[in-house]
């Protein structure tokens, strides 16, 4: 019966609790807009942007962030779940961060401003580049710790702090460094030497050879004229290996002076002639022969080339280096003894290697062991002189003739 009596007072305390539980229990949120810009109040794009507040009382701070929108905008909404709302700290914290420097700021939750704007310490640095020829280039360029790309006109733009800023600038094979102060708004500029080099493979006699020509990485096949075509080099110094028919040549060019390069392969090896044998008294003999590049872009026989002749005369043989006399006419002197003939083979060597060789023989006849003056001129099949088998046929002609004019002479005595 008492409890009847409290029954509707009952109802009516709980019905009051209920109401305040939800206001109790409620969660209070808030929202905080950000703008970042720079030192001339620019906006700062993809900036990032902490905010930092208490949650509730229990499990303490809660960072959230965002990167800024191209206005330099960035918004948050802050949620709180406390169940009394004053036991929370109120404090906000923004931190805003673009590359490696910060600005920081702390709010109040309730007392900022409907848009809270943070200032960075940051000043636009332009870059445009280009070659030589002032085009513009498709490069990758960095500042400090930021890196982008030129634009179809060479440009490319970064925010950066004041102080000494390193620019790095990659086109093609090259790279340009430029170390710069800055102390607020600055353009500069950077140039890289571009060329398109054109390199023609002949031979020494000036006749177009297909092959391959390599440039650094880069390789190219030459066509029917011989043509090799490079794109976008940075030099202006070039080395260009180039290979045709089992030959290989090196060629260090300056893009500089001209962009059309010429290589020529010595394919041919040098050309022997005109061999002439002597006797030189009753001990030597000398060896004359022209040596020739086959060619007019050949390589030439100089400290490279080598000119020699092996022989055998009689019991005697060995190998003597010839010596230039005069253009094109090599020589040497050979220790024969009195043999009556020679055999010998020139060899001819050219600065790139080609070797050439020619065979031959000839008669030695002393007229007179007391004379210095030359004896019977003798050669190789093919060149100039007489050849063995020609000399030998004409001694036994004369001989023939001088005993037929002997015995003529005695019979026309006798008969008288």
């Amino acid at each position: 019966m008492h409890i009847a009596r409290y029954l509707p007072m009952l109802v009516f305390a709980i019905a009051f609790m209920l109401l305040l539980v939800p206001a109790a229990f409620s969660t209070f949120n808030d929202y905080v807009s950000v703008q970042v810009v720079d030192m001339l109040g620019r906006p700062v794009q993809n900036a990032t942007v902490f905010v930092t507040y208490q949650r509730d009382s229990l499990r303490g701070l809660q960072t959230i962030s965002q990167l800024s929108d191209a206005l330099g905008m960035a918004s948050f909404t802050i949620e709180n779940v406390e169940i009394v709302e004053g036991e929370v700290d109120k404090t906000v914290t923004i931190r805003v961060l673009y590359g490696y420097k910060g600005a920081r700021r702390e709010i109040e939750v309730y007392q900022h401003p409907s848009s809270i704007i943070i200032q960075t310490e940051l000043y636009l640095l332009k870059v445009k580049v280009t070659d030589q020829r002032r085009a513009p280039l498709l490069s990758r360029v960095s500042a400090g710790n930021f890196t982008g790309y030129a634009n179809a006109n060479g440009d490319v733009a970064f925010l950066v702090p004041p102080g000494d800023t390193t620019i790095i600038a990659d086109f093609s094979n090259g790279q340009q460094v430029k170390s710069i102060t800055v102390r607020g708004d600055t353009s500069e500029d950077i140039i890289f030497p571009v060329y398109n080099p054109i390199v023609k493979l002949m031979d020494d006699t000036g006749e177009p050879v297909k092959g391959y020509v390599t440039l650094l990485d880069r390789i190219d096949e030459a066509d029917e004229l011989g043509m090799a075509k490079f794109k976008d080099y940075v030099g202006p110094t070039a080395v260009f290996t180039a290979q045709s028919k089992g030959f290989k040549q090196t060629a260090r060019a300056d893009l500089s002076e001209g962009t059309n390069i010429i290589i020529f392969f010595d394919m041919h090896p040098p050309e022997i002639s005109n061999i002439i044998v002597e006797r030189l008294g009753d001990r030597y003999a000398r060896v004359r022969a022209m040596v020739a590049e086959s060619g007019i872009y050949g390589s030439g026989m100089g400290e490279l080339s080598d000119v020699y002749v092996d022989y055998v005369s009689g019991s005697r043989h060995g190998r003597e280096t010839m010596y230039m006399d005069s253009n094109s006419i090599y020589e040497a002197e050979l220790d024969v003894g009195l043999a009556d003939s020679l055999s010998y083979i020139v060899y001819a060597i050219d600065n790139a290697g080609n070797r050439n060789s020619v065979a031959g023989s000839a008669v030695l006849v002393i007229l007179d062991t007391n004379s210095t003056s030359p004896g019977i001129i003798g050669g190789n099949l093919g060149s100039v002189g007489m050849p063995l088998p020609i000399v030998l046929g004409g001694v036994v002609v004369l001989a023939a003739v001088a005993i037929g004019a002997y015995l003529y002479l005695t019979r026309e005595k006798a008969q008288l």
